[in-house]
């Protein structure tokens, strides 16, 4: 179900901001990152906030934005707002969650009507509850047949 998300777009008289040097390393999908490691990415600085390898910064936990790198000169800061995309996910073939079984990071369940991908080991906490699962897209069910008895 459609809905609306707001954005910010930053610019300079001269057109948008082209984020500065950053002071701290960029992420690196090999590394191994510890809590209050500090890393670099698409001209952001992010925070980890546990142990982390191969989490895309942006993709959210374990990560915590911190802003641009540094940027010079006046700015506005607009902000639009654009319609959500309607639920792209499919459900076939990703299992129902279930409290017993253990999951290793990047496993997909379906619970509650959404795609959740597990972001490290984990068996028994609930998706949307807490950092380990990541919610993704909404399932989209395949129409249902009725039929009709005469």
């Amino acid at each position: 179900v459609g809905g609306v998300i707001p954005t910010s777009t930053t610019t300079s008289p001269g057109g948008p901001i082209t984020p500065g040097p950053c002071s701290v390393p960029a992420w690196s999908a090999s590394a191994t990152y510890t809590t209050g490691s500090k890393v670099s990415y698409n001209g952001r600085i992010y925070t980890a906030q546990w142990w982390s390898q191969n989490n895309i910064p942006t993709a959210g936990a374990p990560w915590t934005d911190n802003g641009a790198c540094s940027t010079s000169g006046s700015t506005t800061t607009t902000t639009t707002t654009s319609a959500l995309p309607e639920p792209t996910g499919t459900c076939s073939g990703i299992s129902a969650w279930a409290t017993a079984t253990p999951y290793s990071g990047g496993a997909k369940v379906n619970y509650r009507g959404y795609i959740y991908t597990a972001q490290w080991w984990t068996q028994g906490d609930t998706p949307g509850t807490g950092s380990v699962w990541v919610q993704g897209a909404a399932c989209i069910s395949a129409p249902q047949r009725r039929r009709l008895y005469n």
